[in-house]
């Protein structure tokens, strides 16, 4: 039986455009285009899929899991272990899988590279990028049928074929406070005198994948939203809050951060989170910002609380700058938590009860509820930083002296809890293990 199609009814403009096509036909064993330019096969498969029809060779593939299939069962078994990336690598004979979960990165399962291209192609078709194209970076993203989780996709080939990573973001209902995230209460307690004021700024620092953003929006849970106006300038919002207006930073139009701030700055804010300090000119606009009656939240890429000022003098941003607008800076990293359900008390090392001022800790022996990891989720890890007079007054005269050691040394006074002492705290209440604090300190 043949059949033909109009290619309006069916091709995808873009397509359409690209190839030139009018029409297609079917003759019950392949298709065949009218179009100007040849068509690659990988959207002859498309097409197929998407009328239903199947050629003798996709009826034997079709013995085995279809793409979407296959990556459902992927989905529902990451959801499932609190997933946060899905690794896809291709190997030279295989494609291996690997899910990170609670920051460490797992093998789950080795497929066929048959199988792979077969999931890839419908990754593509659901990120919105170009199915035909495999030698260069994608990136694009979707959200699950199941409504609750969004996909961030990022393609990019190697060696045996094109190695891609899914960020999986879920979809929050409530929003994380200080509490939940492992604060104690002295340090929520400054956090909260912080936030009370009218100007001023916190600045949350730390490697990537530390949770920064979640921090910053479990701060905003401290503020009065409703009586203030509050903005985000974020790439991505990875996290969306009813309560404030939120802009999404599109570099290619132009729309960086510090463009964005410049335009939201004659909105009327009250307070303005913005999702990473990245060059002198954001630096410059969000100091300036929080000394003309806003308060700013931001985040920057360094190693230690005092680092902070070191990064936005290396930016060449003028001292005076600097020591008025820090208020505030947070060092955060994520550790893992004992698992509730297989912990037990153990002796902590000798050497290191002197160290962290205790003698036993909870330690999961492994078990089904953490897939005999002995943790189960993520903590974080804080050290709050309140500048201190006196180095606010070196900061601010530091081009005359320019001693980084004396500056290091005053920077550090102000830091009211430190990184060691949460971790004490959270080793003797149970919560992690030396193991996991001891990278951090």
């Amino acid at each position: 039986m043949e059949l033909r199609f109009l290619a309006k009814d069916l091709i995808p403009l873009h397509y359409r455009k690209k190839y030139q096509i009018h029409a297609i036909d079917w003759d019950g064993t392949s298709l065949h285009f009218d179009s100007d330019i040849p068509v690659p096969s990988e959207i002859h498969d498309t097409i197929l899929h998407e009328l239903g029809l199947e050629t003798p060779e996709s009826k034997d593939e079709n013995a085995s899991l279809k793409g979407d299939e296959a990556l459902e069962c992927f989905f529902s078994s990451a959801f499932q272990r609190r997933t946060t990336d899905i690794h896809f690598e291709a190997q030279e004979k295989k494609v291996c899988i690997r899910y990170r979960i609670d920051g460490h990165l797992q093998t789950v399962d080795f497929i066929r590279h048959e199988e792979y291209h077969k999931m890839i192609r419908v990754i593509k078709l659901k990120a919105g990028v170009d199915i035909t194209e495999n030698r260069l970076p994608q990136e694009g993203g979707f959200r699950h049928e199941a409504g609750q989780f969004d996909i961030r996709v990022s393609i990019v080939p190697s060696l045996y074929g094109e190695k891609t990573v899914l960020r999986i973001l879920p979809i929050q209902k409530a929003y994380n406070t200080l509490q939940t995230l492992g604060m104690t209460e002295d340090q929520i307690r400054i956090v909260q005198m912080a936030v009370q004021k009218r100007s001023g700024s916190i600045i949350v620092n730390g490697p990537t994948g530390s949770g920064k953003s979640t921090t910053l929006h479990a701060v905003l849970q401290e503020i009065d939203c409703k009586a203030k106006s509050v903005l985000s300038i974020e790439d991505p919002i990875e996290i969306v809050d009813q309560k404030i207006c939120q802009f999404q930073v599109n570099e290619a139009l132009g729309l960086t951060y510090a463009e964005y701030l410049k335009r939201v700055l004659r909105q009327d804010p009250d307070v303005i989170l913005l999702g990473e300090i990245r060059d002198k000119e954001t630096a410059r606009l969000a100091c300036e910002a929080s000394l003309t009656g806003h308060y700013v939240l931001s985040t920057i890429h360094t190693k230690t609380t005092a680092d902070v000022v070191l990064r936005l003098l290396e930016m060449k941003l003028e001292p005076f700058l600097i020591a008025d607008a820090l208020q505030l800076i947070i060092h955060q990293r994520l550790v893992r938590k004992s698992c509730p359900y297989c912990s037990f008390e153990e002796q902590i090392p000798t050497p290191l009860q002197d160290l962290l001022q205790i003698e036993t800790q909870k330690t999961g022996q492994g078990c089904y509820y953490c897939n005999n990891t002995g943790y189960l989720g993520r903590i974080g890890l804080f050290e709050i930083n309140q500048i201190s007079e006196r180095a606010r007054d070196f900061v601010f005269s530091f081009l005359s002296h320019a001693d980084l050691d004396q500056c290091m040394e005053l920077l550090n006074e102000g830091i009211r809890f430190s990184m060691k002492d949460h971790a004490s705290t959270l080793v003797r209440n149970g919560l992690t293990t030396y193991q996991e604090v001891l990278p951090c300190l």
